[in-house]
């Protein structure tokens, strides 16, 4: 199945389990091929798909209650009840009990895509992290990763 097969699979999926606005769900795909960052945080799906038949070791790690689509523009601040600033995910819409590798992983490929500046802290701890992945060979940046 190519990602266009995929994509129109989910989409018929998700159909049956609510209402799906079919105006956004065109801009949706507007902004999907804008660029390849939009492209990957969209379809999750595909990659829980390929992910497994790809890397089949990364099905053996505990598994959590994980943010399926997790990158870093889902992690921000915010005030919480009490007026506390907090830190933490802020998007919870793909949510499921998953390995923990396979979130990783997905993260590791979103970054590739994004503008995370390495220069900053953030950026430094997060090439750090990459690095020790590669080095443990849980994951690897020289595989195919192709949709």
């Amino acid at each position: 199945m190519n990602i266009i097969d995929a994509t129109a699979s989910y989409e018929n999926w998700l159909r049956t389990q609510l209402e799906v606005n079919e105006l956004d769900l065109d801009k949706k795909h507007e902004k999907m091929a804008d660029s390849p960052f939009p492209f990957l945080r969209a379809t999750f799906y595909r990659w829980i798909e390929r992910l497994p038949k790809l890397h089949p070791q990364l099905l053996e790690a505990p598994v959590v209650c994980a943010v399926g689509d997790l990158h870093v523009d889902n992690f921000g601040t915010w005030r919480d009840a009490e007026g506390r600033l907090v830190w933490g995910i802020n998007d919870f819409d793909e949510a499921y009990t998953l390995p923990y590798t396979l979130i990783l992983s997905h993260i590791l490929r979103c970054r590739l895509h994004t503008r995370l500046p390495l220069g900053s802290v953030l950026g430094r701890k997060f090439l750090c992290f990459c690095r020790t992945l590669q080095k443990t060979g849980r994951c690897s940046m020289q595989t195919d990763w192709a949709y």
